[in-house]
């Protein structure tokens, strides 16, 4: 077993954008995202995936559908759908993608 707190992994980086892996195997890949404003990731396809926003303002793009997305939301995105993520604003994001 192994317990995280995710308030106290936030690392932002404003240069650019690194995901903190927190969990990666064959089957589950665990990234922390945190974003200053205006970082983004651009779109690109993947497998079956949640992004649950834990604080601040973002637009997620799924196969081209832009929608804002803000603190408490929660993300499913199908396996083979394009995804990209933009911060309004500082964005912190628990993702989880299924292989």
């Amino acid at each position: 077993m192994a317990v995280k707190n995710i308030h106290s992994l936030k690392r932002f980086n404003p240069s650019q954008f690194v995901p903190q892996m927190l969990h990666m195997s064959m089957r589950l890949k665990v990234p922390l995202i945190c974003m200053t404003e205006g970082q983004e990731i651009p779109p690109h396809p993947g497998s079956t995936s949640m992004f649950y926003v834990v604080e601040g303002r973002g637009e997620i793009t799924v196969d081209g559908v832009r929608r804002e997305i803000g603190e408490g939301d929660l993300v499913f995105v199908p396996d083979g759908s394009s995804r990209g993520l933009k911060a309004l604003e500082p964005l912190v994001v628990l993702a989880a993608q299924a292989f």
